[in-house]
């Protein structure tokens, strides 16, 4: 019972993982594209840094977000591979007690 538990909760993370990663890729490109339309204007200095500053921090939590759904992926798929071998040697003891 406890192998299909890590299972489930293997392909449970693996999928907040993939649905994280689609998530911080779709919200990147709405800002490359937010970012890439917007008309040239007279260059101001308090203009540009304050348009540094939140550029940059808009990266910064993309990073993150990246970062932990990566996480989540790489744990999601250890705990499959774990149940997946819990399985192969539950079925393999079966095997040999039955012969």
């Amino acid at each position: 019972m406890s192998e299909d538990r890590e299972w489930l909760i293997g392909l449970t993370l693996t999928c907040i993982g993939v649905f994280l990663l689609l998530f911080v890729f779709y919200l990147g490109y709405g800002e490359f594209v937010k970012y890439s339309s917007t008309p040239t204007q007279p260059i101001d200095f308090t203009n540009i840094i304050s348009r540094l500053f939140h550029v940059s921090i808009e990266i910064m939590l993309l990073a993150v977000m990246c970062w932990v759904a990566s996480i989540l992926l790489a744990r999601g798929l250890d705990f499959v591979r774990i149940g997946r071998s819990a399985r192969r040697e539950i079925r393999e003891g079966e095997s040999t007690q039955t012969s």
